[in-house]
């Protein structure tokens, strides 16, 4: 019968114990952190659908920006989980997710972390050349400002017609306001 003298908790959320009498160290290895898939790095939803993989059985905690109270669900065989979660409006949302094994009854993993902004403000395109409902014709400067109070610009791209126009822009993306 062992005879544990120590005990002590690994970084991946692993036990170990040292046998005394026997002069061993036993491990009893926590589950794998789960992987988030097709986490977005930004969404206009709330709530968001967050979906992974895990050991099959475990209990996967999802806690959004350092709740007390997580978001939990049982993986299925096969792993796969999937969780509603509500994220803060208009903000950067802090997800910590864990999986505990045997349906929440073993040792927990390491923690995996991610990060989604979530923003559904629309953003803005103001021209200020050439003048509304002026007429022109042959070569004219466009002249746009876009901006977005959210998660900033992250592209702008003007067409006339079908085709594609070149632009300046200033400041380059991502950024929260842009000139062309």
């Amino acid at each position: 019968v062992p005879q544990p003298r120590g005990l002590a908790v690994g970084r991946d959320g692993s036990l170990y114990v040292a046998d005394g009498d026997e002069g061993r160290l036993l491990r009893f290895r926590a589950p794998a952190a789960p992987v988030l898939t097709g986490l977005p790095a930004f969404t206009n939803q709330s709530p968001l659908t967050v979906t992974g993989t895990t050991e099959a059985g475990a209990r996967v905690d999802l806690f959004v920006n350092e709740a007390t109270t997580p978001v939990s669900a049982t993986a299925t065989s096969a792993g796969a989980f999937t969780l509603t979660v509500p994220l803060a409006l208009n903000a950067s949302n802090a997800l910590e997710a864990f999986a505990t094994a045997h349906g929440g009854n073993g040792l927990t993993s390491a923690p995996t972390d991610a990060t989604v902004t979530h923003d559904d403000l629309a953003p803005l395109l103001a021209f200020q050349a050439p003048p509304a409902l002026a007429h022109v014709r042959q070569l004219v400067p466009i002249q746009a400002e876009a901006s977005d109070g959210g998660s900033g610009i992250a592209q702008l791209g003007l067409t006339a017609g079908a085709r594609p126009l070149t632009a300046t822009l200033v400041p380059t993306p991502p950024a929260g306001a842009n000139r062309t």
